[in-house]
């Protein structure tokens, strides 16, 4: 019975599409599975499909109120082990099919792919294998990719009211298929992508606000919390040095600060930040607002 789909994580009711390619043009052939989830155990395989290619397109759609883009990945059913499918998966599809298409090799073209849309969003260097590695790692990767491209509204308003969504985010899509990056293509794209991480940092720094202590206190999986949510400021970071074109984080940039523009979106709760470039890596730095220091004496008993 044909490929076995890693779909965990995934939820009850995510319908899941296969589209065979043809294994020279790599076109859609015609033959299209449908199933859906119907448990939240997660794993999921289509049975006994027969087909004339090994290529196939599978793409899963999330129940509401996750439905603002389909989760894809291209892939090649005689490799062994489970597919798995998520965000990342979705823009190595994006643009590896692409590549196959202009008679790149599949699988040198899906190792283009993933380095160039890591480094499209200032991931730089990640282990092949990091998934088994490095499984809270890779999670946090996912979870900060999740966050800049969203499903859906962290606030609870419908996807169409999205901080970054809809025809920006299609843009975006279209510029990685295209270029395995999406940088300065597009002014709107640009700025929704920023809003939104501003909108994210934001929110992710008032729980980094809490001494870490309080974590470490309350058990392993407080700590793991908190060292997640360090992680995903962290590669938000990088994404937002690619965006402003700071370049990477190396010996040469060691110590060097930018002043982040200020966020024109309303919502957005920093005021003054900027980037740092430290130990290979660029992070949020909130700037001291000016303040006079002195005593006070309060009348009140």
């Amino acid at each position: 019975g044909g490929p076995q789909i890693d779909m965990r994580g995934l939820e009850e009711g995510t319908v899941i599409t296969l589209y065979e390619l043809d294994s020279v043009s790599f076109m859609e052939t015609g033959v299209v599975l449908k199933d859906s989830i119907v448990n939240d155990g997660g794993d999921f395989s289509f049975q006994n499909v027969t087909l004339t290619s090994p290529y196939v397109l599978i793409t899963a759609e999330r129940p509401a109120p996750e439905t603002e883009y389909a989760y894809s990945v291209f892939a090649d059913v005689r490799d062994t082990g489970k597919i798995q499918i998520n965000v990342l998966t979705h823009l190595e599809a994006l643009r590896s099919l692409h590549l196959v298409k202009t008679g790149i090799e599949f699988s040198q073209a899906k190792q283009q792919a993933r380095t160039e849309v890591l480094n499209a969003f200032g991931i730089y260097g990640l282990s092949d294998n990091i998934m088994n590695e490095d499984p809270m790692e890779y999670t946090a990767m996912l979870d900060a990719l999740s966050i800049a491209l969203p499903t859906f509204d962290c606030t609870g308003v419908p996807p169409e009211n999205l901080i970054f969504g809809g025809e920006p985010l299609k843009r975006l899509f279209d510029a990685i298929a295209e270029h395995g990056s999406f940088q300065n293509i597009d002014a709107s794209v640009d700025s929704g992508f920023v809003d939104n991480i501003n909108a994210v940092i934001s929110s992710v720094q008032s729980i980094l606000a809490v001494p870490y202590e309080y974590f470490e206190k309350n058990g392993e999986n407080n700590v793991r919390y908190y060292w997640m949510h360090e992680r995903i400021v962290e590669y938000l970071a990088n994404m937002l040095s690619v965006v402003f074109g700071l370049g990477r984080c190396d010996q040469a940039h060691e110590g060097k600060t930018f002043d982040a523009p200020k966020p024109d979106y309303s919502q957005s709760c920093i005021a003054d930040y900027g980037l740092v470039c430290r130990s290979g890596s660029w992070w949020v730095t909130m700037f001291e607002k000016e303040h006079a220091e002195g005593t006070m004496t309060d009348a009140r008993d």
